[in-house]
């Protein structure tokens, strides 16, 4: 049952969520492909959003990584609805419908990775840019998922970051909005000067870092799998097989400082 379940999900993902158009281009966040889908398409300066109106939340968030982007620079900014990218208020999840609803508005693109500006440090607080997520995945494993993203690019140039939320299973959700709760999370890391990439596959529950996230550690054509998306599809083509190929895949985290 749940193999028919996901291979249904998988055949809506790819009808519904592929694009049939030319790629999109924001800043430097897209330079290696865009993955496609979202109903709404949001170019922020730090980070570029694909957006479900069903879901209310997004599909995946891009952002390019740098050193300069990793030092703390504009304290925290208040949590708002998107009413600029989002016009249509239906579409748009609101503060209301995660007041008191037991989660957490979960950062695809954190707050510590977008503060070089308060533009973009205020632009990360918007609620196009969260997925409800548990209070203990998000303020533990998550958290330290992220910082570990940072802590990575010290040893680099720089790193493109996609991360998204997936949806399959049932269809919880919170607040009158009905903004609906992820199964599982996913963050894809690409390092252009060295072709390598990182997936992480993860589900939706607490987890401790240092024991769990190696086991996390999926090739990138898993992520495309799971979500429908055609992630990194950009990059050359002898490097796309290796990143992709299971046996070739990386299968454990890469070395931080």
């Amino acid at each position: 049952m749940t193999i028919l379940i996901r291979s249904i999900l998988l055949i809506f993902a790819f009808t519904a969520f592929t694009p049939a158009f030319a790629d999109r281009t924001c800043n430097d966040h897209l330079e290696f492909g865009d993955p496609g889908g979202g109903d709404i398409f949001i170019c922020r300066t730090g980070y570029a959003v694909a957006y479900s109106c069903e879901y209310k939340a997004p599909l995946w968030v891009a952002y390019r990584l740098d050193q300069a982007a990793v030092d703390p620079s504009f304290n925290r900014q208040a949590f708002r609805e998107d009413v600029d990218g989002i016009d249509d208020a239906a579409c748009r999840a609101s503060l209301e419908d995660y007041r008191l609803s037991g989660f957490d508005r979960g950062h695809m693109a954190p707050h510590a990775s977008m503060d070089t500006t308060l533009a973009r440090a205020r632009d990360s607080f918007l609620l196009s840019n969260m997925s409800p997520q548990k209070p203990d995945f998000n303020r533990q494993g998550w958290r330290l998922l992220e910082e570990y993203v940072r802590d990575v690019v010290a040893d680099r140039d720089e790193i493109h970051v996609i991360t998204g939320a997936i949806y399959e299973g049932l269809n919880l959700t919170i607040g009158r909005g009905e903004v609906r709760i992820p199964s599982h999370f996913y963050k894809i890391l690409y390092d252009s000067e060295t072709q390598e990439a990182l997936a992480f596959l993860m589900l939706h529950e607490p987890f401790d870092f240092n024991a769990d996230i190696d086991g996390f550690v999926v090739p990138v054509d898993q992520a495309e799998s799971f979500t429908g998306f055609d992630f990194l599809h950009l990059v050359p083509d002898a490097v796309e097989n290796v990143i992709e190929d299971r046996d070739t895949a990386a299968t454990v985290r890469w070395p931080a400082p």
